[in-house]
């Protein structure tokens, strides 16, 4: 069970939906809409350079938070997202301890960035340096502007939790866990904690998957898990924010 000293670590990180509606990038002309478009793309960068350096989800996840975290403190006005992001998984490998070699780090962000899988960048070239600069520059502004903070909680451990707890079908788990990682796309890990994400996903993934078989299910499963608080209560989630009162 997740231990109450992690989640008031996260608390750190939690934003109401107000803050969510006027982050910094608001102030340099850029529209609540273009800036959730650019999380979105700079999410689905780091996913592409996560697959192609062969990343657990949990690092690609890792990324994705600091990326999330960074674009509340700053703009995307000033600093590029391609910029941030190749940081962020660079700097994602080692807090997780799953090293990649810096070349092959650059290698993925230039190859994902020109969206040409056959790029290659030469070592000692400009286009490598200039790689080379930006995330050695961008590592160190990333643990600034994150006051070193690299504490990340993730929903997936709690997901295997509520699978266990109610006997969850391989495509229950396989649902709630693809929504797990579609919300990293967004800043939804910012609004909520692990445990309420986790609650949700398989409140949704296991009504996508009863629509499909036991249709008189979709509507009011949520009300048929039995001691639906206590588990809530093992992984740390808020049954009123789960329900939306």
């Amino acid at each position: 069970m997740p231990n109450s000293q992690s989640r008031s670590a996260s608390q750190q990180w939690k934003y109401s939906h107000r803050d969510l509606q006027r982050p910094p990038s608001l102030q340099h002309g850029i529209s609540l809409a273009e800036e959730r478009e650019l999380r979105s793309k700079a999410a689905k960068f780091i996913s592409n350079m996560g697959y192609a350096l062969k990343l657990p989800q949990l690092v690609i996840a890792t990324a994705q938070t600091f990326m999330h975290r960074f674009y509340m403190r700053e703009s995307f006005k000033k600093h590029q997202y391609h910029d941030v992001s190749s940081a962020a998984v660079f700097l994602a490998t080692k807090v997780e301890e799953t090293g990649r070699r810096l070349r092959a780090v650059i290698t993925a962000a230039a190859q994902k960035a020109k969206k040409d899988d056959s790029h290659q960048v030469l070592e000692g070239s400009k286009e490598y340096r200039n790689w080379y600069d930006n995330m050695m520059y961008y590592e160190e502004l990333l643990l600034a502007v994150l006051c070193w903070d690299l504490t990340v909680e993730y929903p997936y451990e709690r997901i295997l939790i509520l699978c266990k707890a109610i006997g969850a079908s391989q495509d229950q788990k396989d649902s709630a866990w693809a929504l797990a990682n579609d919300c990293y796309r967004s800043p939804f890990c910012l609004q909520y904690g692990p445990g309420e994400i986790a609650v949700a996903c398989m409140m949704i993934g296991s009504k996508t998957q009863f629509s499909n078989t036991h249709p008189e299910m979709a509507l009011t499963f949520n009300l048929e898990w039995p001691h639906f608080s206590k588990m809530c209560q093992d992984v740390d989630a808020d049954t009123d924010i789960v329900l939306g009162k």
